[in-house]
Formats: C-alpha cells, structure tokens, sequence
C-alpha cells in the first residue's frame, strides 16, 4: 500500500493501516528500515496494529512451512518417521 507521507500523517486511519501492514511485512520478511520505522511507533495504538500484523505475518510463515507427512514418510529435513499414536505405548 502506497500512503503520501503527508496523507498518512493527517488520517488515523490510514496510519494505523500502514501500521499493521509494516507488522506484517517484518513477520513475513523479517525486520528492516522500512517496516520498522520509529515513526511508526509513534502511538501505543499504532504500535499495536503493528504487532497484531507482525504476528500475522509470522503465523502465515509458520503455517507455510508445515507439510502433513503420510503414515510411515520420512521427514528427510528433520529426520522423522511419522506414526499414529496408536503405535506408541507412551499415547
């Protein structure tokens, strides 16, 4: 989203989205100047939106990276043999 500087700095509204959009690029891409500004950090309530998208961001990473595995297919990353509980005495 492409903000004005001056548009943004007079519409609430439209900060606390850039807020939370700069949240969720730092989840997603990870932190640098742009999406962690101070400036966005200039109120509690913008600080807020920027973490609420930060955790966003980072949840739809996570969610990225899990692939169900099929009874009895390696895990070839980490290694691991997947098995119903039901074959474990420790379930």
């Amino acid at each position: 989203m492409t903000i004005l500087k001056n548009e943004l700095m007079n519409d609430p509204t439209k900060k606390m989205i850039y807020a939370y959009e700069m949240g969720l690029d730092c989840g997603r891409n990870g932190p640098n100047e742009t999406n962690c500004n101070f400036k966005i950090f200039s109120e509690e309530f913008y600080t807020l939106a920027w973490d609420l998208g930060k955790e966003k961001g980072m949840l739809e990473i996570q969610e990225q990276k899990i692939v169900p595995l099929e009874y009895g297919q390696r895990d070839q990353e980490k290694g691991l043999l997947v098995i119903h509980c039901e074959h474990v005495k420790e379930c």
